[in-house]
């Protein structure tokens, strides 16, 4: 009896979750298609209100949309339609240096006064200060 009705809670709160989740389609926030027009604004402006309501999809209809950096967030799909192609602009300006997280995990590499470091030591990386490799590392 409790399994029933812990499984008819959780079917309650998915349905709920589904009517909730919307489509935000990228024209519709001033996104064009082609090569000459760069859409970050119009995308990322999508992705902030399709997160602010709660989570869906940023559609991207037919067609070439050229961007930069997109901000993604919690419970938001990026949805490319048939014959959708998201191309990456080739300006660096459209690519600005984001701030990094406060928490790093053991994958992430730290960096440390400009060089790379890792929590297992540096033991496969070069040292720059020597122009050497350090003991043990393997040679590139």
């Amino acid at each position: 009896m409790k399994k029933i009705f812990l499984v008819s809670i959780l079917n309650i709160l998915l349905f709920n979750y589904a009517l909730k989740a919307q489509d935000f389609l990228i024209t519709d926030f001033g996104a064009k298609a082609g090569i000459s027009y760069t859409n970050t604004i119009a995308i990322n402006k999508a992705i902030e209100t399709c997160a602010g309501k709660g989570g869906g999809r940023v559609i991207i209809p037919a067609g070439i949309f050229k961007s930069g950096t997109l901000l993604m967030k919690d419970h938001v799909t990026l949805y490319l339609e048939s014959g959708a192609t998201l191309l990456a602009s080739t300006d660096l300006k459209d690519f600005p240096v984001q701030p990094q997280p406060t928490y790093r995990s053991q994958k992430d590499p730290a960096v440390v006064s400009g060089r790379r470091s890792t929590s297992w030591g540096d033991a496969c990386c070069p040292d720059p200060a020597r122009g050497t490799a350090r003991a043990g590392a393997r040679a590139r």
